[in-house]
């Protein structure tokens, strides 16, 4: 502690003698600064998945399910058209239209309680202020006509399928998270 207090006590004294101008940065704190926001910048884009990326689901080590985002649109009117429960127009009171095409393979399932077979969990968004937020399922979409079945349909073990859900979320949607991967839909 001694000897720290001689190079404390510099900064200290040179202040006292310096005129009133502003301080001028140098260049070994700039090059500190650039490098901590490059890291913190390349952490969080690490952590985005992009459409098409297989990415392994489950936690019990035995199990053998892969999940593949085919398509994500955000903001769009239904894919396979809407209900029509009534004359009026749906409306969506500030929402929009979240919607995921995906594909299943469950080669191997074991669940922790012996069941032989998965369902995913409705994805969840994240806001611009960095909250997260449960979707609620778009009742208005029709289901998909094209071999896709509903997005929390079982999937047992042995099975691939391909699953199809329409969900409302706010306006101001950055990323969309499904089963902890996540996707960054800012620009979709």
């Amino acid at each position: 502690m001694k000897k720290l207090l001689p190079l404390l006590a510099l900064p200290l004294a040179l202040t006292a003698c310096s005129n009133d101008s502003e301080p001028e940065t140098t260049p070994s704190t700039e090059a500190n600064d650039v490098a901590t926001t490059s890291a913190t910048d390349a952490n969080g884009l690490d952590d985005d998945r992009e459409i098409g990326e297989e990415l392994q689901l489950a936690s019990n080590p035995t199990n053998d399910v892969t999940l593949k985002v085919t398509e994500m649109t955000l903001g769009e009117e239904c894919k396979y058209g809407t209900n029509d429960y009534d004359e009026e127009p749906y409306d969506l009171d500030g929402k929009q239209y979240l919607q995921i095409s995906a594909e299943v393979n469950a080669k191997n399932v074991v669940t922790d309680a012996g069941g032989d077979w998965i369902m995913l969990n409705p994805p969840q968004i994240m806001d611009h202020d960095g909250f997260t937020q449960s979707t609620s399922v778009g009742f208005d979409c029709q289901n998909a006509n094209d071999g896709h079945e509903l997005w929390d349909t079982a999937i047992h073990s042995g099975e691939k399928k391909r699953i199809y859900g329409a969900f409302e979320v706010p306006q101001g949607v950055e990323k969309v998270s499904i089963e902890n991967y996540t996707f960054d839909v800012k620009d979709l």
